[in-house]
């Protein structure tokens, strides 16, 4: 399951992409696969700037074998690859295998501005916070993680079978709701109206409710791996800080 690619569609990649001639693939626990090459490009957040990013200019995309119903499957046209959004900047701290495109852009802006930030979600008032202060992150309760590796943690489902699966947590704003893979058996069906959930990550929780009459969409599946994908519905109830230098997460409580 990879969320690193920072990566857009080949005809929309900015006044002066520079290809390297090197291929690049990327893929997605929805099974979308993305075939393109690999290109520099200079990056700017507000006043920070980077030189000669590697970015994946996406000249083709489709389904993955074992996941044939994609988001590409019948010619579908992602979301974030041309449906809505024309590519995606991903800022997870999870390093790409050996050799592979393309890592976190952030760090590459200049000053280690980008080494730490906040990810604050809001529909009504997104925000990307580099270098936050102390007083910025007075709210945040901090988790230890191993470098290039994403933060464990446990749902917690009541009244539901399976009640609790633990594995990788990922937040990813490019997925608009919660979906959890278990080694086990998945659930089928919807849940029932409001069901109680806790998100458990290191000494943090944060309890909601999924289901009908709520905007969250719950989905429990059978996987190779247990893995905790936390999407864009949920991430509206708190803030997500990265310290790449630090190996560390902070979760905010708010």
């Amino acid at each position: 399951m990879v969320r690193r690619v920072c990566g857009c569609l080949a005809n929309q990649g900015g006044p002066s992409p520079r290809r390297t001639g090197r291929s690049a693939t990327g893929g997605y626990g929805s099974g979308l696969a993305l075939q393109g090459e690999e290109a520099t490009a200079a990056l700017t957040i507000g006043g920070a700037h980077g030189d000669a990013v590697a970015i994946e200019l996406v000249d083709s995309f489709g389904c993955l074998p074992e996941k044939p119903n994609c988001p590409a499957a019948n010619g579908g046209i992602p979301e974030m690859f041309g449906a809505l959004f024309p590519g995606i900047l991903g800022v997870s701290p999870i390093d790409p295998p050996g050799g592979r495109c393309c890592a976190n852009p952030l760090p590459a802006l200049a000053g280690g501005v980008g080494r730490s930030y906040i990810v604050h979600a809001n529909f009504a008032s997104p925000a990307l916070t580099l270098n936050p202060d102390a007083a910025a992150l007075g709210g945040f309760t901090m988790v230890d993680v191993a470098r290039g590796t994403p933060p464990r943690g446990c749902i917690r489902i009541t009244g539901a079978e399976p009640n609790e699966v633990c594995g990788d947590v990922l937040f990813d704003t490019g997925s608009p709701q919660c979906v959890v893979t278990t080694t086990g058996v998945g659930h089928e069906g919807a849940f029932p109206p409001r069901t109680p959930v806790t998100l458990g990550v290191g000494t943090w929780s944060h309890a909601f409710e999924a289901g009908p009459g709520t905007p969250l969409r719950l989905t429990v599946r059978h996987g190779e791996r247990n893995a905790i994908v936390v999407g864009l519905a949920l991430l509206q109830e708190f803030d997500v800080y990265y310290d790449l230098a630090g190996s560390r997460i902070g979760l905010s409580q708010r």
